[in-house]
Formats: C-alpha cells, structure tokens, sequence
C-alpha cells in the first residue's frame, strides 16, 4: 500500500468498485479503501448491477450497468 499512499494523498475522491474481478482484486480493492480512509480521503464505494441473463451479457458485454452507492448519493464521479 505503500505506493499507493502517493496516488491516494493526490485524489479528489477514490470511487472503488466492488464488483468484478478475482477473490483477490476484491481484497486489494478494500485494502486501498482502508488505506484511503486512514490517508482522509473521501471513498465512494460503489457496486455494479447486469440484471441482463448471462447469454446476454456474453454475447454484448459492454452495456452500461445499474450503479449501487455505498457511501453517498453522488454518482457523477464515475
């Protein structure tokens, strides 16, 4: 997390997705969250939602998803 602090201390805000990814991605992503909050910095935790069925979403999987916050209302930082 170390060289993360730097980017982290630089940052408006850090939006985090908590979805997607591998067991680990998901684990790095909370660590930088944890980190971010210790550093001050404002968090917006957010998830992503395809309600679309998965033969779908395989075969057009760039489709804007519904957007969860965690931490606030405002949803114009992604």
């Amino acid at each position: 997390m170390a060289h993360a602090s730097h980017w982290l201390l630089e940052a408006d805000t850090v939006p985090a997705n908590l979805t997607g990814g591998v067991t680990i991605m998901g684990i790095c992503v909370q660590n930088l969250v944890e980190c971010a909050q210790r550093l001050d910095r404002p968090v917006h935790r957010f998830a992503l939602v395809d309600r679309r069925h998965l033969t779908e979403q395989d075969a057009e999987p760039y489709i804007q998803s519904e957007s969860h916050w965690f931490d606030d209302s405002d949803n114009s930082i992604v």
